[in-house]
């Protein structure tokens, strides 16, 4: 089945929704080689200034996906490969879970089975639901929407709240 409505965000889009040609569960894997670049990257492989700049990057994906050059963001070289085999045209693009975890960068993860066994590098340590302390202030910086008592108060009426009250992502400077 394929479906043709423009949805998500922008970076993580794949071609064939920009196109509107219609696609299909690989788009999710093209998203996930966005995301493991901005992961090593500290930014989407194709942000731009102007969302138009930013689609014509994402339709000519073979010519402007690049690896980064600067030291502070590199990318080892089996990830690389898994990035590229995410982030290409959908007939050569990674579309299956089977295909990620047999990638060779994946290897050292072992079996897929046990990953909720592995103790993680760094465990956060947090204070409260909306505890942001973790995050870089450059991230968070900027006018709390709403305060400890805000969401208390809407806690005691039973309404839902997000976890994280007003974040978002704010590292502007990186944008080319």
């Amino acid at each position: 089945m394929q479906g043709f409505t423009i949805v998500g965000t922008p970076d993580y889009m794949a071609p064939e929704i920009i196109e509107n040609s219609g696609y299909d569960g690989a788009v999710d894997y093209w998203s996930l080689g966005v995301m493991l670049y901005e992961m090593f990257a500290g930014t989407t492989p194709f942000c731009q200034a102007s969302l138009e700049h930013t689609f014509r990057d994402i339709l000519s994906h073979a010519t402007t996906l690049e690896r980064p050059t600067d030291a502070s963001m590199a990318i080892p070289d089996g990830a690389w490969s898994l990035i590229t085999e995410l982030i290409a045209r959908r007939a050569a693009r990674l579309r299956s879970p089977d295909d990620v975890q047999a990638h060779p960068w994946m290897e050292p993860l072992g079996p897929w089975e046990a990953l909720r066994d592995v103790q993680p590098p760094f465990v956060p340590t947090i204070d409260h639901e909306t505890d942001t302390s973790n995050f870089d202030p450059v991230y968070s910086a900027g006018p709390n929407e709403m305060s400890q008592n805000d969401i208390a108060a809407l806690a005691a009426q039973g309404k839902a709240i997000s976890r994280v009250i007003g974040f978002t992502y704010r590292r502007f400077e990186t944008v080319k």
